[in-house]
């Protein structure tokens, strides 16, 4: 009986030092192998937070020298746990945070989106919003690979996913009957 108790111990021991293991070596796997690579093949972005990354867009926006209404809080709302600023009749600017508390000098963009209401005149003025865009959220892309990505992005669009050159964003595409919108997504390595 006494063996028996000792084999029965020694059982759930080796059973306990076996789970054990197994959750580590899952946790392990996902936390610091499966990252590096995702950090590799995507990039990342240091996380920014609402305010911070509207005031990148309109200093893009400024130094350009052309004549582009900057995202101003005159023409900000907030709906859905989106901050939507009106650019022109028809292109707004929305940003999304990860986690929205309506309070945008503290929240981390998750990603930012130029919408495009497809009956609006300003249409022409489109192609340089999403470079400034772009550019706000990764300075070091060129123009060349905006194109790349933009391009890319509306065909990828059919298959529901997105473009990346590995430089911590990924632009997406999304069209309706009447409008269309260009998103960039941010890659941060905490993911």
């Amino acid at each position: 009986m006494e063996k028996k108790k000792k084999t029965n111990k020694v059982l759930i021991i080796v059973l306990i030092v076996v789970t054990l293991l197994s959750v580590g070596v899952y946790l392990s796997v996902k936390y610091y192998f499966l990252p590096k690579d995702t950090i590799e093949r995507y990039g990342v972005v240091e996380e920014e937070t609402v305010e911070v990354l509207v005031a990148k867009f309109n200093t893009e926006v400024m130094d350009a020298g052309e004549i582009l209404n900057v995202a101003s809080s005159d023409y900000l709302e907030v709906d859905d746990g989106v901050y939507w600023y009106t650019l022109v009749t028809g292109i707004s600017l929305g940003v999304v945070p990860l986690e929205f508390e309506d309070d945008p000098s503290k929240e981390i963009v998750d990603y930012m989106f130029l919408y495009v209401d497809k009956s609006c005149e300003y249409m022409g003025l489109v192609p340089d919003f999403i470079d400034h865009m772009v550019k706000a959220n990764n300075s070091e892309i060129t123009d060349e690979e905006i194109d790349s990505l933009v391009s890319e992005a509306k065909e990828l669009s059919r298959e529901k996913q997105t473009s990346n050159n590995g430089k911590g964003i990924s632009i997406g595409y999304v069209e309706t009957d009447s409008n269309y919108e260009y998103q960039v997504i941010r890659v941060y390595e905490s993911y």
